[in-house]
């Protein structure tokens, strides 16, 4: 007793009390560093994959227009407000509850022509216009093969917001997809910026730094 209380006396057990929390505390702070480094590897790749994917995206929204989407479907930026809103005089958009509308930037999902025999009333397609433009818009009447053109169908088309129908007549070979409904909303003035030579650098400048992040951590 009186030998263990000299040792308390001269402070010998709290130096080794202290060492033993010293020792607990280094181990407790070496796994949480070893948490955080491993959610911090976690997290640059999956931002790398998520900047990488972008990139795919992008290049893929800029592909020709003029090209038909065949096999795979295209992803495509609305660039404009012809199908924005349901136009009053526009009757058949609200006796057919139809209410599939595009906004401008919506990023759209485009999908390979049916068959011309299997294009129906108010179905959304991709055509190119005499002028050259290419339109998303609606097919609100079809003229089927008569006398004046025995071998192929006529189609009427008209965005939801416009006052009067597209040009007609519209061929099936003019068009280039179609849309079933698959869309992003309000993402496309992103995908626009990153089309940029601004966007793009800048996705090169993360994607590198999002690399070297952890190599630095290491030194």
């Amino acid at each position: 007793g009186k030998q263990r209380a000299a040792l308390i006396s001269n402070g010998i057990e709290d130096e080794e009390i202290k060492k033993k929390l010293s020792k607990k505390l280094n181990k407790g702070q070496a796994k949480i560093s070893k948490v955080l480094g491993t959610v911090e590897k976690i997290l640059s790749v999956t931002l790398c994959v998520y900047f990488c994917l972008l990139l795919v995206i992008t290049g893929v929204s800029s592909c020709r227009g003029e090209d038909k989407v065949k096999n795979l479907p295209a992803i495509k930026v609305i660039a404009s407000t012809s199908m924005s809103e349901r136009y009053e005089n526009n009757k058949y958009l609200f006796e057919n509850d139809i209410t599939d509308q595009l906004q401008m930037f919506d990023v759209v999902l485009l999908h390979e022509l049916p068959k011309e025999e299997d294009l129906k009333l108010y179905d959304i397609v991709v055509y190119e216009h005499i002028s050259g433009a290419l339109l998303i818009h609606r097919i609100i009447n079809i003229e089927e093969p008569n006398e004046d053109h025995p071998n192929e169908r006529y189609f009427l088309l008209q965005g939801d917001a416009v006052h009067y129908p597209d040009s007609f007549p519209v061929r099936y070979s003019q068009m280039r997809s179609i849309y079933y409904g698959d869309r992003i909303p309000n993402v496309g003035s992103f995908v626009y910026f990153m089309q940029s030579p601004a966007g793009i650098m800048c996705l090169i400048l993360l994607v590198v730094a999002l690399i070297l992040m952890p190599i630095a951590d290491n030194y």
